[in-house]
């Protein structure tokens, strides 16, 4: 199956980006889709796709791909690369080229796929627990692009001013994992939202993203040293400045959901752990089901493994 696509694509298949900063990576990406599928990719002069390295810090991505669209067609991206992560040890060149190659899929119109880190360059996370990730364009992620830009295919439009995608350092192949990572576990009731914010990071400041507070009533605790009441959550995406802006993997809160939020505090702020990963929804009864897999949990079994973590820890 090909890998899911936005219904935008850029108006021709000779695609020109300029680089900023990280020439080895993005050329590397370049080439790989280019000798991979229909589009030729050329570094050269462009003002509406910049590619380029920034220091960010801790902001939880070491890849970004913003992008902007008019009906079906893509008129503008910005791709980067977070020097916070990339300059750490474990992240080796071909690593860091199979990151670069993964945001110029996005810029290319594809979209996150979940089919393992071995089957799809578009997975959305670095690093795998149990499985190596691939770092080049696989044959679902070739069909996809050369489907998408064959010979008069037509497109609806995406009704959306601004759309993120981001590429995260971890993965967890349970769920033991998010309760490692979190730095607080809470259940709480969605209170309120508060208008999008634009924000900028590390050393990044010509561009910026757009996140929204949400107030969240907290009425349980799981883990981490906070009071029950009320607590501000940072998650990616919102409108701002009359547009609205979409994250990939970010689904807004309602208002009167009872979630339980697996969180870290980073710059100030708690964030959701992957977005839509770190966060479960209440149903009926002590069942929850996660927003992104739409798997289930017992409240049972979430408590047995936060124990077990919790004496492992002492």
């Amino acid at each position: 199956m090909p890998t899911p696509v936005w219904p935008y694509s850029w108006p021709s298949k000779d695609i020109t980006f300029k680089i900023d900063s990280g020439t080895t990576y993005y050329n590397a990406a370049a080439s790989r889709w280019n000798n991979a599928t229909n589009v030729t990719m050329t570094s050269g002069d462009s003002d509406v796709f910049i590619a380029k390295e920034v220091n960010a810090g801790e902001t939880g991505w070491d890849g970004i791909s913003q992008r902007s669209s008019s009906g079906s067609e893509i008129t503008g991206c910005t791709v980067k690369l977070n020097t916070f992560y990339t300059s750490q040890e474990k992240y080796t060149e071909e690593i860091i080229k199979g990151i670069a190659t993964h945001e110029f899929g996005h810029a290319l119109g594809l979209k996150h796929s979940d089919e393992g880190p071995d089957k799809t360059i578009m997975y959305p996370n670095t690093f795998s627990a149990d499985k190596v990730r691939v770092t080049t364009p696989q044959q679902p992620d070739i069909e996809a692009i050369n489907g998408k830009y064959s010979s008069g295919l037509q497109a609806a439009p995406l009704d959306v001013d601004t759309e993120y995608s981001v590429i995260t350092p971890h993965y967890t192949t349970n769920y033991e994992g998010y309760i490692c990572d979190a730095d607080v576990i809470v259940e709480g009731i969605v209170e309120s939202a508060g208008d999008g914010s634009e924000h900028t990071f590390g050393d990044d400041k010509d561009t910026s993203l757009i996140y929204t507070d949400f107030d969240i009533n907290v009425k349980v605790v799981y883990d981490g040293s906070i009071p029950c009441g009320m607590l501000t959550v940072h998650q990616m995406g919102g409108k701002y400045g009359g547009k609205e802006h979409k994250v990939e993997g970010s689904t807004p809160f309602t208002i009167g959901q009872r979630v339980l939020l697996h969180l870290r505090w980073l710059n100030g702020h708690y964030y959701l752990i992957n977005e839509d990963e770190g966060v479960h929804i209440k149903q009926c009864g002590h069942e929850y089901v996660n927003v992104k897999t739409n798997n289930k949990m017992h409240k049972l079994t979430f408590l047995q493994q936060l124990e077990e973590i919790k004496n492992a820890r002492k």
